[in-house]
């Protein structure tokens, strides 16, 4: 998370276990900008990390993208 928190356009990153199932986790991530996101998946630790990832998953990730409408600053 540190790297992560480093990269340029990351506004939020956070990443929450639930609390009924301990195996399933939620990243909320926020960029300034599609390039920003896109940055992010390109990294080579982000590309390490899916690789580890993988020998533990239950499936595929789920990735959805929103554009936000409204919220407070």
């Amino acid at each position: 998370m540190p790297k992560v928190l480093k990269e340029p356009g990351v506004i939020t990153y956070v990443v929450h276990r639930s609390i009924d199932d301990p195996s399933k986790f939620l990243v909320y991530e926020r960029y300034k900008s599609r390039e920003a996101f896109d940055y992010h998946h390109s990294t080579p630790y982000l590309k390490a990390f899916y690789e580890a990832f993988d020998s533990i998953k239950d499936g595929e990730p789920e990735i959805e993208l929103y554009n936000e409408i409204a919220g407070r600053a």
